[in-house]
């Protein structure tokens, strides 16, 4: 019944099996279990036949068993049928042996005994063939000692030469056995790699087309079913069961979410255009239609309540965002226009001010799902706000910008500048906490210096003109029916303000303003040194002391006259290279204050 049984495993299973017991094993291991082997062995296609030197759990052990026949290292898929051997390619260039390095490597053994041994011509694993031959230690150690043996008992009158004579014939007959054998073997292993790769690939067609049939059940259209395609779960060559399905069709809505999205905007924005085209095309079909400003009093009348209307829904939609303390404040200034009351984008990473929420979120539709309250900036900034002196429940993201001050982060250790002073960055408030944020993740509170009004003043003159007061982003609030054309720089929209309205000194929010739609540019930060600004705790690094002068020179050495050593260095230097133990001053090395040039010029004169 075992018998029957065993019949049906494949050799490697037979293999595994027979090591778990000693009973299995006494039993699949005797001769009388050869033919279970054999029936197994019959059952894989195109498999040669079990060669003579080798016993059929040997041949299964060699051909199926994945691991080094020497060091037992595991998934090592090169088979060198010619010498017998499933190895890696430490253990190959270990044993392996050249025939051009036979003699030298053994001078004990007879260079005959390379006939009467298998050979490979592939050293590597890679599988590449050389015109050398290469052979087995192992099997040249064997042949050694079998003909040393005979030899002996020649010498003892136990056999006589004849048994050398066939001994040598045999193992040339099995040389030649084993090496037909041998491409037997390769030409089954290449069948039996291309019938693996036409499986693979005829379940991987197996696999899209189920996936397809169950996406058009779905009602997905081509174009939906292209744009996925390249999803990875269509490229493992397995059959597809229905619980892996409905896991990669989650996968795949997920995947689709963007492409829907994109094409439904796509669509509604061409139909926007289509109406507004058409709208203008009526416009002028009438021309003979005379509008009047009174024929909009309703809506003139109903569209300051719409807007009021909207902004109320946008300002409850971004205060439910903060916590219910700061929401539920009792102040005269409104939340979100709080400098303190700060959101994170999750989908850009960065902080969004609740004033420039709204214009975020219009720019990018899908951060408005991922803002949130960011704690640890808020308190970055509560922390600056207290050092300028000001109430962080009542100071706005305005009065900052108005205020614009220069500020040194005092956890940073302040750096030594090329005029050897110590310094610090001076930053604007912006900047300080995008510094402290990404510079200072380990520390939980931030601490500030905040330059008075002169320093301020030498910082923003060497600063130059900010980049964002470069950008055409700003404009009069004063003027009215204003587009995009009137946007200009901070310098012409100040001095417009001056020249046209009569400002001496505008106000930024009530006179002009900066365009929410556009984004702010960060200024250039630069270094400030004033020893008074150090804080005692940190030490500044003194400047490295100068190298010690090397006025000696080696007498010796007349092919470097430009090489110069220390005192000690040019001892050593006597000692090491030219032997010189006890050094003579001016007969092996010259003086400190004379070089040998200098003595010959100073002669001359």
């Amino acid at each position: 019944m075992f018998s029957k049984v065993f019949g049906h495993l494949h050799p490697l299973d037979l293999l595994h099996l027979s090591r778990t017991s000693k009973e299995l094993r006494r039993v699949l291991m005797s001769r009388h279990s050869t033919f279970v082997w054999k029936t197994a062995r019959l059952r894989i296609k195109g498999f040669p036949t079990c060669p003579d030197d080798l016993s059929e759990p040997q041949y299964a052990r060699l051909a199926f068993e994945t691991t080094c026949h020497k060091c037992g290292k595991s998934r090592t898929l090169k088979i060198d049928w010619n010498i017998r051997v499933r190895s890696c390619q430490p253990c190959l260039k270990a044993s392996l042996v050249w025939s051009a390095k036979f003699e030298k490597r053994y001078p004990e053994f007879p260079s005959e005994i390379m006939n009467l041994l298998p050979y490979t011509r592939s050293p590597n694993s890679n599988g590449h063939e050389t015109t050398s031959r290469f052979f087995w230690e192992p099997a040249i150690l064997l042949v050694a000692e079998q003909l040393k043996r005979l030899r002996l008992n020649v010498m003892l009158k136990e056999a006589g030469a004849v048994d050398i004579i066939k001994f040598k014939a045999s193992k040339e007959t099995e040389i030649s056995q084993i090496l037909s054998h041998a491409r037997l073997c390769d030409r089954w292993v290449s069948m039996a790699a291309m019938e693996r790769s036409n499986e693979s690939a005829a379940a991987q067609r197996r696999r899209i087309a189920a996936i397809k049939a169950k996406l058009q059940e779905l009602n997905w259209s081509p174009q939906e079913i292209s744009a996925v395609s390249c999803h990875s779960s269509f490229g493992p060559a397995q059959d597809l069961t229905d619980r892996r399905l409905e896991i990669e069709r989650q996968a795949y809505n997920e995947r689709r979410k963007p492409r829907v999205f994109s094409e439904r905007r796509f669509i509604a924005t061409k139909l926007y255009n289509s109406y507004v085209a058409g709208a203008s095309q009526y416009h002028r079909a009438l021309p003979t239609v005379q509008i009047q400003e009174s024929d909009f009093a309703d809506v003139k009348k109903d569209l300051p309540i719409l807007i009021a209307h909207w902004e109320s829904v946008q300002e409850q939609q971004f205060l439910s965002l903060l916590p219910a303390v700061r929401r539920d404040s009792q102040c005269i200034v409104s939340p979100l226009k709080l400098a303190v009351n700060v959101l994170k984008c999750g989908h850009c990473s960065t902080f969004v001010m609740c004033s420039d929420a709204l214009t975020h979120a219009r720019n990018s539709p899908s951060c408005l799902e991922t803002l949130a309250f960011w704690e640890s900036v808020s308190d970055i900034i509560r922390n600056i706000i207290v050092t300028l002196g000001l109430d962080p429940h009542t100071t706005t993201e305005d009065e900052l910008d108005h205020l614009d001050p220069r500020i040194l982060c005092l956890e940073c250790a302040p750096t030594l500048s090329k005029n050897d002073k110590p310094c610090r960055l001076a930053m604007s408030w912006r900047c300080c906490i995008d510094h402290f944020r990404l510079g200072h993740l380990d520390i939980p509170t931030s601490r500030w210096q905040v330059l008075d009004h002169e320093q301020t003043r030498q910082i923003k003159v060497a600063e130059g003109v900010s980049e964002d007061h470069k950008l055409r982003a700003w404009y009069c609030k004063i003027c009215v029916n204003l587009t995009a054309k009137d946007l200009s720089t901070y310098a012409k929209t100040v001095g417009h303000v001056r020249i046209i309205h009569q400002k001496d000194q505008p106000v930024l929010g009530v006179d002009f303003t900066r365009n929410p739609n556009i984004r702010r540019l960060r200024h250039q930060s630069l270094f400030f040194g004033d020893p008074e600004l150090l804080d005692k705790k940190w030490k500044v690094q003194s400047p490295k002391p100068p190298k010690p002068p090397k006025p000696f020179r080696c007498m010796h050495c007349l092919h470097q006259p430009g090489r110069m050593f220390e005192k000690m260095g040019v001892y050593q230097h006597l000692r090491d290279k030219h032997g010189i133990a006890n050094p003579v001053m001016g007969t092996d090395l010259t003086e400190p204050s004379m070089a040998p040039h200098e003595s010959t010029r100073s002669s001359d004169f």
